[in-house]
């Protein structure tokens, strides 16, 4: 029975994403502020697929008809997701074709299809394709007899359908090699920024790739797997061991959605589906590119285009941190409040390099839930541990997505010297805290700093969160708890 006092969060997650979208449509946000939006919203779908719908599928795969909160089953939230997912996306390409590859054309960056293009940027393509993309792509032809090869999550595939001789056509795949560039630049022609892409590119020349052959229809696609398993959390060593194998478990879970493009050739669609074994409630129409994080990762930060972006903002730094001395010392004159990204978050960092190098620091403990790619504060917990000081790193290997390089930062840290745990089984461990034990003429005094956000200097150039440095001693204590519980001493 459903309920009026409550609303599915899955709904609820997918009304989130729409505000997200209705800022791809705002008119006040510079064009590849725009672009960047619709980029969010389809690297957010992805993982709301991949987690979320991935959840209830598997529910209703064993036959639960629990209801949540608002009183639908797992099958019955599996139908409304589907059915307002679809309306999501119609709506997010009709901003892309709307609103946003207008707004960039018109100030000079084009997206162009091979066909559009003249003689001599043909020409150039074509030399492009044999020397930089034939010679990495890894065409296969589905055979009858064979089982069909499993397809990575998130990768843009090119489904072929061949006729050779006077065989009945069949069905070849190509992957789009994901270590090229998404959108290939046009080194001529009108506007200061012409590209195609890559997936335009192989399908213009597909004849080259399969010359004994002749192609009847192409499609790119792309699917979406669950990577919500069930992990036996019994353990630390356990749940290391648990995390690794469900990540190498995501290149084969169930598949949950199929992209492709609107108009799609119907006998390809059908023997891919088929293929596929996929009912036609997980198939997702786009009227335009698949995967449109394309224009986060390479074209909004592309050098001379400032005037489509924000106006750059350079956060505040407090004028107490201005002083050329210890930041224990500005500490211990009072706290200090941070609202981040408006105030930097430069001194956090600073807050552990300083410590890793003060002869007087004794221990630092910290939790990591998500760090940078080339984190400064890994080098510097490392840095401390070789300096002798004890370094404990609670560091949550289940941190969505993230969980490979939390466990790559793991063993870098170990092998400095930390003493390293992988999280509290059955829980995750969303603090973000670091306890600093330093020696003063007092004794010893505890320097707290405690986060709502992420211990991740990129992302907090960008997230709403708040912080506070302290050296109060009921909050130290608080802290110093906090780390006998979970690392149990």
């Amino acid at each position: 029975m459903q309920s009026r006092r409550f609303y599915n969060r899955e709904l609820s997650w997918l009304n989130f994403n729409e505000r997200i979208l209705d800022e791809a449509t705002n008119l006040d946000n510079p064009p590849l502020e725009r672009a960047r939006f619709l980029s969010i919203v389809s690297s957010n779908l992805d993982e709301f697929f991949m987690v979320r719908v991935g959840k209830l599928e598997r529910k209703k795969d064993m036959g639960r008809q629990k209801t949540d909160p608002a009183g639908y089953t797992p099958k019955e939230q599996l139908d409304l997701i589907y059915k307002k997912a679809k309306g999501h996306i119609t709506r997010q390409y009709r901003a892309l074709n709307n609103h946003v590859l207008p707004a960039l054309e018109e100030a000079g960056m084009m997206l162009k299809t091979p066909a559009a293009l003249d003689s001599r940027q043909h020409s150039w393509l074509l030399q492009y394709y044999q020397s930089q993309v034939l010679p990495v792509l890894s065409p296969r032809t589905i055979q009858e007899r064979h089982p069909f090869p499993i397809l990575a999550a998130k990768v843009i595939y090119i489904a072929v359908l061949l006729q050779e001789g006077g065989r009945p056509p069949q069905l070849a795949i190509v992957p789009v090699p994901r270590g090229l560039a998404r959108v290939v630049p046009l080194p001529m022609g009108e506007g200061r920024m012409r590209g195609v892409l890559l997936e335009e590119v192989i399908q213009a020349f597909l004849p080259q790739l399969f010359f004994e052959g002749r192609v009847l229809a192409h499609m790119p696609f792309r699917i979406t797997r669950n990577t919500d398993f069930v992990m036996r959390l019994d353990d630390m060593e356990n749940l290391l061991e648990e995390m690794s194998k469900s990540v190498q478990r995501r290149s084969y879970g169930k598949i949950v959605r199929l992209e492709v493009p609107l108009g799609s050739n119907q006998k390809l669609l059908s023997l891919v589906q088929e293929a596929l074994e996929l009912p036609d409630q997980a198939l997702s129409l786009v009227a335009g590119p698949l995967d449109l994080r394309f224009f986060m990762r390479q074209l909004c930060e592309l050098p001379g285009f400032d005037d489509l972006r924000y106006a750059p903002f350079v956060p505040r730094v407090q004028s107490r941190l201005l002083a050329k001395e210890s930041i224990f010392r500005t500490i211990r004159q009072g706290d200090l409040f941070f609202h981040h990204p408006y105030d930097s978050f430069d001194p956090v960092m600073r807050l552990v390099s300083e410590a890793a190098a003060d002869p007087n620091v004794l221990a630092i403990k910290q939790t990591l839930y998500r760090v940078s790619s080339h984190s400064p504060l890994i080098a510097a917990l490392a840095r401390a541990a070789q300096n002798g000081k004890q370094v404990t790193v609670l560091i949550e290997v289940r941190a969505r997505f993230d969980e490979e390089h939390n466990i790559a930062w793991s063993k870098s840290l170990e092998a400095a010297g930390c003493h390293v745990l992988y999280g509290v089984p059955r829980w995750k461990t969303h603090s973000k805290v670091t306890l600093i034990i330093r020696r003063e003429a007092e004794g010893l005094k505890r320097y707290v700093h405690v986060g709502t956000g992420n211990y991740n200097d990129v992302t907090a150039r960008i997230y709403t969160d708040m912080g506070i440095m302290t050296c109060d001693r009921q909050i130290g204590e608080d802290a110093g708890a906090f780390f006998s519980l979970i690392t149990g001493y």
